[in-house]
């Protein structure tokens, strides 16, 4: 029996050429009994997104430090981008490659509470790999369900970009550290202490003084805004 040869087209942002990914998927090469998947990699300077597995599905890549940055600098956006891409495709995903919880100050709790956030709350899947060589594989494997399995073309996507205000960034920032938090308890903190970095360097007894915001939640925010980290 013939092996069927089915070679993949994926679009890479030029971006994505620093971490090794673009090697990783030029050189990859999967053979069974059945088939063998090799791939067609293009470069391009994409508007949202980081790799185009098909017309419908775009993926956006952070690693644990890029995750890391992006809450706990506003500027950096990511939640910003996840809404980005969940406006601009049908299949958007993130994935979240390594180990989440090293390489950073921040606390696992507001890890979890901002992937649970892009998740739950924007619906956008959040698929977790070991390292670039694993992220890889997995990229393949889904453009190849996309065009080889599903006939489905890849073209670059158009970006259907709806701005996070800074208001709403700062609120995202706060809500994220989790803890019983919340956007609602957010804006009541944010409205309280008139800033992100206030709310970070309030006391227990500050916290409790805020409405809505009982012991639970305030010792759950400040041990996560100062308490140590530990791997």
């Amino acid at each position: 029996m013939k092996q069927a040869e089915h070679v993949v087209q994926i679009i890479v942002d030029h971006r994505e050429r620093a971490g090794g990914l673009i090697d990783e998927l030029i050189e990859y090469r999967r053979e069974t009994k059945a088939m063998v998947v090799t791939t067609n990699v293009e470069v391009a300077t994409l508007p949202i997104g980081d790799i185009v597995c098909s017309t419908r599905l775009v993926i956006e890549r952070k690693t644990g430090a890029d995750f890391a940055d992006s809450i706990s600098n506003p500027k950096r956006g990511l939640m910003e981008q996840v809404i980005d891409l969940s406006n601009s495709v049908e299949k958007p995903i993130l994935v979240f490659e390594g180990n989440a919880y090293d390489g950073h100050r921040l606390h696992p709790e507001t890890i979890r509470s901002s992937i649970a956030a892009i998740a739950v709350g924007v619906g956008v899947p959040v698929i977790s790999t070991l390292d670039t060589r694993d992220t890889a594989a997995y990229v393949v494997t889904m453009a190849w369900r996309e065009q080889c399995r599903d006939g489905r073309k890849i073209s670059i996507p158009h970006a259907n970009r709806k701005m996070m205000t800074p208001l709403q960034r700062q609120q995202y920032v706060v809500s994220s550290l989790g803890g019983g938090v919340g956007y609602k308890n957010a804006r009541r903190l944010l409205n309280h202490f008139g800033s992100v970095r206030a709310v970070m360097d309030a006391s227990i007894e500050e916290l409790t003084e805020v409405n809505k915001i009982g012991k639970v939640i305030a010792q759950n925010v400040f041990e996560i805004t100062n308490g140590e980290y530990k791997s």
